[in-house]
């Protein structure tokens, strides 16, 4: 080999350090994400539920805040077996859309009703996790990502509208799904 003939190969030698330079940046912008984020739901937590005739709670833990809405029927020993939720990566979280938060519907993989709960859950909330693109997981039942609109990237008041409006929308979608699928109290 004489030469290298990869011009994508060519851009980095040529631009090497700056590359370093602007990849450093992001652990800033986890940090200022995860700082927004908390301030937010903070706020969220002092007005009330972000849902009428819902509860909330808000888990500002190290490593996945969240805010979660439920409602009392979806307790169980004093705690949501499954909630609407708005949940991050504490430590990873960023606004483009792999790193973004996440909006869905979670359930709480230690409560004792979990297992016998998490297949009506999944099926009933089937058909919503196809219509947005969701996926499921060991705590997911639905989830999706939520970046800020790309034509505003570091726009977070209208950020914060986005996500509680992603969260409100996601009630309205799955709740009655949600209250089908638990069994009658």
């Amino acid at each position: 080999m004489e030469r290298i003939e990869d011009e994508r190969l060519l851009f980095f030698i040529e631009h090497a350090a700056q590359i370093r330079q602007w990849a450093a940046l992001e652990g800033e912008v986890h940090d200022l994400t995860d700082r927004f984020l908390r301030g937010m739901v903070t706020r969220w937590e002092q007005q009330g539920p972000a849902i009428d005739g819902a509860r909330h709670d808000v888990s500002l833990n190290d490593t996945w805040p969240r805010y979660d809405l439920y409602k009392p029927t979806w307790v169980q020993d004093d705690k949501p077996v499954v909630a609407v939720t708005l949940e991050w990566n504490g430590k990873r979280v960023g606004l483009d859309a792999d790193a973004a938060p996440a909006v869905g519907v979670r359930i709480d993989a230690g409560a004792d009703a979990a297992a016998d709960l998490r297949q009506p859950l999944l099926n009933a909330l089937a058909t919503h996790r196809r219509a947005t693109g969701g996926e499921s997981g060991k705590f997911w039942l639905a989830l999706r990502r939520v970046p800020p609109a790309p034509d505003r990237p570091g726009d977070l008041a209208a950020f914060e509208v986005r996500l509680l409006a992603e969260l409100r929308e996601e009630w309205h979608a799955t709740a009655t799904h949600i209250d089908q699928a638990l069994p009658p109290r």
